[in-house]
């Protein structure tokens, strides 16, 4: 993946600037619009596109970023991002959304601030307030590879991963408040081949938890705490689950973690039996 990723540096790139778009960096304004559009055209140039996002802050509703698109594809933050405090402004339980694209690079040594806190706080009374909601999910991605990124003060978890093939995170600091409710860092399911390693996770909760259908998990040199471990599961709550199996955990690092990698099941009857294999 490395020599790849260099390649694709080298290569002629097209840039896509979110400010040439009308993105404004105020800490105010929305602009899922300009970053929508910045998206679209990269995703249709023949060739390595990059939707660059500039230093400074910007605010961003939900977004779905959608493809296939033509060519290796980088979604470049070296800014800030910052999700709206106020709930009603996201939807799908999801801040930022990357679906049904091959060749993904996201990267840039920049910031995601889902605001949890923020939120946490002005939904303190109100129990009809939604504050639960995913940082990035990646949906049906192929040969993905997330790096050199910090995430702090979710709203709910950090990454899902679900319908995935070869998946890469690296260089990663993802950190929330322990009493931010629900911040799994990694959260994978249904996806075959996930690479982690030289990554810092503090969320309170799981640091990386794998559900039904993940198979063949590399981690490594991943420091994880305060919060739960590693966890495989839960499983076994509902029928038609799949198995889970090949995970590789080494050279990690646990502190303030109730547990170091652990295996979490329902106690409910199934009618196919579950199992969890080839573990080291």
């Amino acid at each position: 993946m490395h020599g790849l990723l260099v390649w694709i540096a080298e290569a002629q790139t097209k840039i896509f600037k979110v400010t040439d778009y009308g993105a404004i960096a105020d800490g105010k304004k929305d602009n899922s619009v300009a970053f929508l559009k910045a998206w679209s055209d990269a995703c249709e140039w023949n060739g390595p596109a990059t939707v660059l996002i500039p230093e400074r802050t910007y605010v961003l509703r939900t977004v779905i970023f959608k493809g296939p698109c033509k060519g290796w594809t980088t979604f470049q933050i070296k800014g800030v991002l910052k999700a709206p405090i106020d709930p009603s402004l996201l939807t799908d339980q999801t801040w930022i959304n990357f679906r049904y694209t091959d060749q993904l690079i996201v990267t840039g040594g920049g910031t995601l601030d889902g605001q949890g806190s923020s939120t946490s706080k002005k939904c303190k009374n109100n129990p009809n307030c939604q504050i639960l909601f995913t940082t990035m999910v990646f949906d049906f991605i192929t040969n993905g590879n997330v790096n050199k990124l910090h995430f702090i003060d979710s709203k709910g978890g950090h990454f899902i991963v679900f319908g995935c093939e070869n998946m890469s995170f690296t260089n990663l600091t993802i950190s929330a408040p322990v009493d931010n409710r629900n911040t799994d860092g990694i959260k994978i399911s249904h996806t075959n081949g996930t690479n982690i390693t030289s990554v810092k996770i503090g969320t309170g909760d799981d640091c990386v938890a794998m559900i039904s259908g993940t198979k063949k998990v590399q981690i490594s040199n991943v420091f994880c705490g305060p919060g739960h471990g590693i966890s495989v599961g839960s499983l076994g709550k509902n029928d038609g689950e799949i198995d889970v199996e090949d995970i590789v955990v080494k050279s990690c690092t646990f502190i303030g973690t109730s547990n170091g990698l652990r295996i979490k099941t329902w106690a409910a009857p199934l009618k196919k039996t579950l199992y969890t294999s080839n573990f080291v």
